[in-house]
């Protein structure tokens, strides 16, 4: 009798188990959209999992839809917590390539600061637009490795079946993703209109899901939702007193159109399912160097929801159980049996050759892929270069998918830079640049540049590669303009002259890549040297210019003139000949050496200049003087046969800038000497150094350098700066 007893006992307790099982009911999880404020969601899934609160399907909206995304492939909470921590979003959010990988003939622009509006000129002389404020190359190839390049026919073969949710920019409607490339859909549903360009899929042209239904509730019941767990993490309504300019009233009507779909929602809510709402404060949906704390608001707020949400819990077992299964339905790409390229419509094709070069019969090498991808990024002629796995029976096929940017390949960009040291010099500069790329299937390229402020004028250039990878090229310049410089004496300037020149010059050379070119040319033109100011007695007058030009480059800073990384050396060479119809014979030479280091928030520059000339011409002399070249003494205050420089300049980073606007605020010290040889002014021949120190505040923006600054030196002279973009 007691075994008997014993056997049905165990029967009952086992029934009562799997019927406990089959009662368990379904649970949804919806993940709200709202920017940084979504990584709230990261702590209701850690309080999730520690309660043992097993969920059946995940449904996200923008963020949402991010982390649920990656939650969706079977990763841990502590898992996605870590992946998300390790994202440097500065960096993801900056469309710009790192300066490193762009060829050398792009950087030589640098110096110019041209803002990169997103503007073009067609052929037939329509202006064009970007259709976002930021790229997103570098989001979507994170996207990629976040979610292991998933690429499925439903996304109910996920280890959690999964629906990210955008809009339809030209209907306005939801539209529900549940199929095809997992990071596609996930970008889709964060493509915020007017910041992000939106996504193509199929016939539609998707944009952020929020405006369409930022806590999709409805979604989730209908995908498997018995019981929802909804995380809204939407940004509070703003009050009147903050809603006092265009901008704020903007923002208040998108949280507004928002907070209606979102109160929509919530009214389908039961009393089974549980909201929960992490107290996030005012924190903006851009704000993501804040964005980890959000974590702990979540995991704070699922705490206080336990109570409705240990209903859901399950004993270990059952749970362990869950987590096992949704390992064995953990998604793996398959061996990439064929590369097929979606056709380009200006670019020559030849240029994705580096990324064709892909190994077949054997796995995707995704961080080797992402390299070569970044490095025709930076060519600059693409708005994104995607890829997908798409499944195949026999292996995967790897598609690229080349996204030319809808603006070009005619560019329009200006540049502006002001600057005065609030004594004898204050200048600005505003120049407006065309380039059309891809004049022929080499790359050739034509550069239209004028320019209005204390220089005036106009060069147009042909560059011609004479082979597909650039190697060897040829230029040919023609320029027009005029440019003042001053002539100091005793440390007064004593005048100041315009130097009126046209000039055609010839070049030929190499390109190597991203790292330095060599070039050979010659030049010809006029010119003439007229007196604004000053004593009459100076000269003046018209005469010919030509020569022969040498130059040898090394660059690969991360940024020209605010670096924190990297080396850069130039040789220039240039002699001055009658036979090519100079006025006199002479030769002015220069190497120019930098050194940079960061070390945490510190950067650390060392840079070393020396200039030389022989018989040279006043206009051409070397020159000294002006902010971070001898600091204490005014703009090319020092003209000299010969002079050499260096400059010892530390600094720390104090403030990120969104990327919209640049990268960092900063302050810093610079430390600079210079030993001069035959000096045009007479009281710079006494012997020892030349030396200056400047303390400076700054930002490195969009428009370029920032800097106010103060100098003093061995002259006994203090100056103040105020520059913005002012190396012209």
């Amino acid at each position: 009798m007691p075994k008997r007893f014993s056997l049905v006992l165990s029967l009952v307790l086992i029934g009562a188990t799997f019927a406990g099982a089959a009662e368990r009911p379904r649970v949804a999880l919806v993940l709200g959209g709202g920017g940084a404020r979504g990584l709230a969601h990261i702590g209701v899934l850690k309080v999730l999992e520690e309660a043992r609160i097993p969920v059946d399907c995940v449904v996200g909206t923008s963020m949402g839809a991010l982390v649920g995304g990656i939650y969706s492939t079977g990763r841990s909470a502590a898992e996605v917590d870590r992946a998300v921590r390790e994202i440097r979003w500065d960096e993801v959010l900056d469309d710009r390539p790192a300066r490193q990988r762009r060829s050398y003939y792009d950087k030589q622009d640098d110096g110019l600061n041209l803002m990169n509006m997103g503007l073009g000129l067609s052929d037939k002389g329509e202006v064009l637009f970007s259709k976002g404020a930021i790229g997103t190359q570098k989001v979507d190839l994170m996207i990629h490795q976040l979610v292991n390049n998933a690429s499925l026919s439903s996304f109910d073969g996920l280890p959690l079946p999964y629906r990210a949710v955008a809009a339809d920019l030209e209907t306005g409607e939801m539209v529900v993703l549940s199929r095809g490339d997992l990071s596609a859909a996930m970008r889709a549903s964060m493509a915020v209109p007017g910041v992000f360009p939106p996504v193509e899929r199929d016939t539609r042209v998707l944009v952020d899901g929020g405006i369409a239904r930022n806590l999709p509730v409805d979604v989730a019941r209908g995908l498997c939702g018995e019981v929802v767990i909804a995380v809204d993490v939407g940004s509070p309504l703003l009050t009147r007193q903050q809603t006092t300019d265009a901008l704020s009233i903007s923002d208040q009507t998108v949280r507004a159109l928002m907070q209606r779909n979102v109160d929509q929602q919530l009214q389908q809510l039961g009393k089974r399912d549980v909201l929960i709402r992490p107290e996030l404060g005012s924190l903006a949906p851009t704000a993501f160097d804040q964005a980890i704390a959000a974590v702990d608001h979540g995991r704070v707020a699922a705490q206080a929801a336990l109570p409705q949400l240990l209903a859901l819990q399950v004993d270990e077992a059952s749970y362990a159980a869950w987590r096992k299964g949704l390992a064995t339905k953990e998604f793996k790409p398959g061996i990439v049996r064929a590369v097929v390229v979606e056709p380009t419509r200006y670019v020559n094709p030849e240029v994705l050759k580096e990324v064709l070069d892909v190994k077949l019969d054997q796995p995707l090498d995704v961080r080797a892929l992402h390299d070569k991808l970044a490095n025709v990024y930076a060519r600059g002629d693409f708005e994104q270069i995607d890829y997908r796995l798409r499944p195949d029976p026999q292996g995967d096929i790897l598609e690229l998918l080349p996204r030319e940017k809808t603006w070009g390949p005619g560019y329009l960009d200006l540049g502006l830079g002001m600057r005065t040291d609030f004594d004898d010099d204050a200048a600005f500069r505003l120049t407006a640049q065309y380039r059309r790329s891809w004049l022929n299937a080499l790359g050739g390229e034509w550069k239209t540049r004028a320019f209005i402020g204390k220089s005036r004028g106009m060069n147009t250039s042909i560059y011609q590669p004479l082979t597909r990878d650039g190697e060897l090229f040829v230029s040919l310049e023609g320029s027009f303009g005029n440019d003042s410089f001053p002539i100091h004496l005793n440390s007064q300037r004593v005048a100041e002259y315009r130097l009126d020149r046209r000039s055609l010059r010839l070049d030929i050379g190499s390109l190597w890549g991203r790292w330095g070119e060599f070039r050979l040319g010659v030049a010809h033109g006029r010119a003439r040297l007229s007196r604004s100011t000053g004593d009459p007695a100076m000269p003046e007058g018209a005469f010919e210019e030509g020569g022969v030009n040498l130059s040898l480059a090394y660059d690969q800073l991360d940024s020209a003139q605010y670096p924190r990384t990297g080396r850069y050396a130039r040789l220039g060479l240039y002699r001055g000949m009658t036979g090519l119809g100079s006025g006199s014979d002479y030769y002015r030479g220069s190497i120019e050496l930098k050194q940079a280091a960061q070390f945490g928030n510190w950067s650390v520059l060392l840079g070393g200049q020396y200039d030389a000339s022989q018989d040279a011409p006043i206009h051409v002399l070397p020159t000294a003087g002006g902010l971070f070249r001898l600091s204490s003494y005014g703009l090319d205050g020092i003209r000299a046969a010969r002079i050499g420089r260096v400059q010892l300049r530390v600094s720390k980073d104090v403030a990120r800038l969104a990327p919209l606007f640049g990268t960092a605020g900063f302050w810093g010290v610079s430390l600079e000497a210079a030993k001069i040889w035959e000096p045009i002014d007479a009281s710079l021949l006494r012997p020892g150094l030349r030396y200056s120190s400047a303390v400076f505040v700054g930002s490195d923006t969009r428009l370029g350098p920032a800097y106010f600054g103060v100098a003093y030196g061995d002259n006994k002279r203090g100056r103040v700066y105020l520059s913005i973009n002012g190396d012209f």
